[in-house]
């Protein structure tokens, strides 16, 4: 029985996984072997659900407790619904993983298709869970009254964290540039974020050399593609910006931007340290670097 719902559910599953699969040989290509050997490996399968666990005030253990026992309940009494929610979870989470494999960094933000199964084990778990209990309805009503209060508590102080993220700071430090501004990013899709933070300002331009499929988000930028940009925005803008990897990665900063910068008789006056996808930035060593130059000329 539960062989055959794991199949059935497999077909459900089909159309995903195809069109998955369409996307895979069209954004990239790593072998086979990177895909399989990043997809079927065992700590995957255990990650994803595990990343509830970062819940506060330990909810996140009660709720991973909670779709084991779903999951356990669910096979002992070989549950259909269940054995399609657990083939779900199970597959989606290292599947990612693999999709992602020599294309670019993991986030958990892309497990989404299988939290919300995930979710509705919890749901059953609790549920089921609850049964045992006399008072089934008030110890629901206390829980969701106690989750309730903890998000009231803590959502303000994660809010209060940091109103002025680094970003936000360097945009801000932009607004008060004069003139039209354009920033490099020397990894193209690391420049996203402030994108969004400038996307109703048409002073600044954040130019990261989007290409197709999966790197319209921008790629690593080559000397010719700054070369070229500088000279085309060189007669209406007055500061460039470049962002790169001060340490690992800054061989088109020093062979291209530097070089125009010097050709176009810009100043250096500005430098920032920021954020990476990858680093962060109370480390020196692990932080980029935004260098900015006023073209007097421009």
């Amino acid at each position: 029985m539960l062989v055959a719902a794991l199949t059935i559910s497999g077909v459900i599953y089909l159309p995903y996984v195809v069109r998955v699969w369409m996307l895979q040989t069209a954004v990239g290509h790593p072998s086979a072997l990177a895909v399989l050997r990043e997809g079927l490996n065992p700590r995957y399968f255990i990650s994803g659900p595990m990343y509830l666990t970062n819940a506060g005030y330990g909810v996140g253990l009660l709720a991973v407790g909670a779709a084991a026992y779903a999951a356990w309940d669910g096979i002992r009494r070989r549950d259909f619904f269940i054995g399609f929610l657990i083939f779900v979870v199970a597959m989606q989470t290292p599947l990612s993983h693999g999709f992602l494999a020599g294309r670019s960094a993991f986030a958990f933000r892309y497990l989404a298709p299988a939290f919300p199964a995930l979710c509705m084990l919890v749901g059953i778990g609790t549920y089921a869970l609850l049964r045992h209990f006399r008072l089934a309805e008030l110890t629901l009503v206390g829980a969701a009254a106690a989750i309730l209060i903890g998000a009231v508590i803590s959502f303000p102080k994660a809010n209060n964290r940091e109103r002025e993220a680094p970003w936000r700071r360097f945009r801000a430090d932009l607004v008060k540039l004069p003139g039209q501004k354009v920033v490099f990013f020397d990894v193209g899709w690391d420049g996203q974020r402030l994108q969004y933070e400038t996307r109703h300002d048409p002073s600044v331009s954040v130019m990261t050399d989007p290409g197709t499929g999966w790197a319209t988000g921008g790629i690593y930028l080559q000397p010719e593609y700054v070369t070229r940009v500088i000279r085309e925005r060189a007669p209406q803008t007055s500061m460039f910006f470049y962002q790169f990897d001060s340490v690992y990665r800054r061989s088109t900063y020093d062979s291209a931007f530097v070089p125009e910068m010097q050709r176009l008789g810009c100043v250096r006056q500005y430098v920032r340290d920021v954020p990476t996808y990858t680093r962060v930035i109370d480390n020196p060593l692990k932080a980029a670097t935004v260098v900015g130059y006023v073209c007097h000329a421009a």
